[in-house]
């Protein structure tokens, strides 16, 4: 299971690392299945699928072996918690896509139809869906106080389940002075708002693993291998260093190996 973000291209989420390719060849050689497993919500299935093989030239083989967050989610709405009604959406297109194609009724994605407002009338005045069984929170560029609003008042409904793609990671430094921030600070807006805790799919939590053994049978990822029992190796093309596992001499969560970048597998 290979990381896409930091490990297949650089944490810029654009720019390809050179020898990636012909190392996942190297691999699959070997008689190795790669799957690739990401907790970018940007990307659905088929979008990833495209980003490996049209912006950086990786053979994505077979739909099958392409797990993103998004899809876990949609998966974990169908199949887990078995929803009937709608679910409140803030993320992306990708988002959309795959809870549409598991047949779920979502809606909340772009830009927000109501205008922001701080009146209390037009407040109460928005309308308002009576069948939502579930929020769900990923990376959302439009993210703005009437989705904050919305989010939290349907998570008023205790029964209503709060579902997010990751509540780890701030941000990603772009240059000196220009921080652009990711999902975690969306998530816990959403959270601290409705003072609700929310249930984590992507990694480390094990649920996106439980998605991967029921359809074939950094930091995050260490987790995630170790949650699921897995042996786990730390790729230092990511956003961490070895000074980040040498500032937590404690951590459970240390990994079982370390590689300047992938390639290092592209041995013969």
């Amino acid at each position: 299971m290979l990381d896409c973000d930091g490990v297949l291209w650089k944490t810029d989420f654009m720019s390809s690392i050179p020898g990636i390719p012909d190392t996942i060849n190297h691999i699959r050689n070997l008689g190795k299945r790669i799957l690739f497993v990401t907790n970018n919500s940007r990307l659905s299935r088929e979008t990833c699928a495209q980003k490996l093989l049209l912006n950086h030239g990786i053979e994505p083989g077979d739909r099958k072996d392409i797990f993103c967050v998004c899809y876990s989610i949609a998966v974990y709405l169908k199949d887990v918690l078995k929803i009937s009604g709608s679910v409140y959406t803030i993320g992306t297109e990708a988002m959309q896509s795959e809870l549409t194609l598991q047949g779920i009724t979502n809606f909340g994605t772009g830009l927000e139809i109501d205008k922001p407002t701080k009146n209390q009338d037009e407040l109460l005045n928005m309308f308002f869906r009576n069948d939502v069984e579930a929020v769900v929170v990923a990376f959302d560029e439009y993210f703005n106080f009437v989705k904050l609003y919305k989010a939290a008042s349907y998570l008023c409904n205790p029964s209503c389940h709060f579902l997010v793609s990751t509540n780890r990671g701030t941000g990603v430094l772009l240059a000196p002075n220009r921080f652009q921030p990711l999902t975690g600070p969306i998530v816990n807006a959403v959270s601290f708002a409705s003072q609700r805790e929310p249930v984590v799919i992507g990694k480390p939590s094990s649920h996106m693993f439980e998605t991967i053994q029921q359809l074939i049978l950094t930091w995050t990822n260490q987790r995630f291998a170790k949650t699921c029992g897995i042996d786990s190796a730390f790729v230092l093309s990511g956003v961490d260093s070895l000074q980040t596992l040498q500032q937590r001499p404690n951590d459970t969560f240390v990994p079982d190996y370390y590689l300047q970048s992938l390639n290092e597998l592209n041995f013969t």
